[in-house]
């Protein structure tokens, strides 16, 4: 699903940029 990977993606880049 690209949703899926696109929420993954976008969830790792905030949690990266939170961190």
């Amino acid at each position: 699903w690209r949703l899926i990977k696109a929420c993954m993606k976008w969830k790792g880049s905030v949690m990266r940029g939170e961190e």
